[in-house]
């Protein structure tokens, strides 16, 4: 084992350093901002589980020894280790690295002149809820923006002429272009209970106009989601525990009754589809 700890802590070092590099530039070429490359790129310094199998039927099969068996174990409990601190402090690693990004010129992924238009409605987040709320806005026609950070939604969103703006809430730059505080209402759908607190917070210390609706998934966010300011958190398990108390109360017991809600839901997931936010 003595003999694997050097190469051992260089190959660490390599997976720690190029193997989010590589990641970071892949993301960047497939048209994601600097933030969210970084934060991507972060969660894979580490030799995986897999990595174990691999390395453990390679012995099975006489093509190791013990020694590289060492370099394995070494790289990757330092790196599972490492990495751990990564995904933790990961905001912090990238206000860091960012001064050193940033010479590179700005990062010409996200909204690149302020926004002057203002809109009566914000979607955040157009999967899965987000496309759904757009729809109603759209029946009572209402003007409204989408902000995602997804390039494929943004070019299906452009097709359709709906106002869309490349950009991640999380990055209060980004925020700074955007004239939310002027809105009526801001629908966030994103489940990141960190990145929504840092939307509400920008907006509440500019205005207390905008009606703010949030989504968290755990329960355990929905208290610094209000005390940051939003005015009704949604939970989606309750939301849909509601829905189908709603059915079982209002409604019989019947084939007919089930048959027709599947056919409404059938109706729903190609409505979804059409719109381009199909899983």
């Amino acid at each position: 084992m003595i003999h694997a700890l050097g190469p051992g802590l260089l190959l660490s070092v390599f997976v720690l350093i190029i193997d989010p590099s590589i990641l970071y530039v892949v993301m960047r070429r497939m048209g994601y901002t600097r933030r969210n490359s970084i934060l991507a790129g972060l969660t894979a310094a580490q030799v995986s589980e897999f990595g174990f199998i691999i390395i453990f039927k390679a012995r099975e099969f006489g093509f190791v020894n013990g020694t590289e068996m060492g370099i394995v174990t070494i790289t990757a409990l330092v790196t599972i280790f490492v990495s751990s601190y990564f995904i933790t402090y990961n905001e912090q690693i990238y206000r860091f690295l960012r001064p050193f990004l940033e010479k590179f010129g700005k990062d010409k992924r996200v909204q690149q002149e302020k926004v002057e238009v203002v809109y009566d409605a914000w979607v955040i987040g157009y999967h899965r809820i987000g496309w759904k709320v757009c729809e109603a806005l759209m029946e009572k026609h209402i003007k409204f923006a989408v902000i995602d950070f997804n390039p494929e939604v943004i070019s299906r969103l452009k097709r359709r002429g709906i106002p869309v703006y490349f950009g991640d809430i999380a990055d209060v730059e980004f925020l700074e272009d955007l004239p939310l505080h002027k809105a009526k209402l801001i629908v966030s759908t994103i489940p990141e209970a960190d990145d929504q607190i840092t939307m509400i917070q920008h907006v509440r210390k500019k205005s207390d106009r905008p009606k703010i609706i949030t989504n968290v998934y755990r329960g355990k966010y929905r208290n610094a989601l209000y005390d940051a300011g939003a005015d009704y958190v949604m939970m989606p398990h309750l939301l849909g525990g509601e829905w189908v108390s709603e059915i079982l109360k209002n409604h019989p017991w019947t084939k007919r009754t089930f048959h027709n809600l599947r056919k409404e839901q059938a109706v729903e997931m190609r409505l979804r589809f059409t719109m381009g936010t199909h899983d």
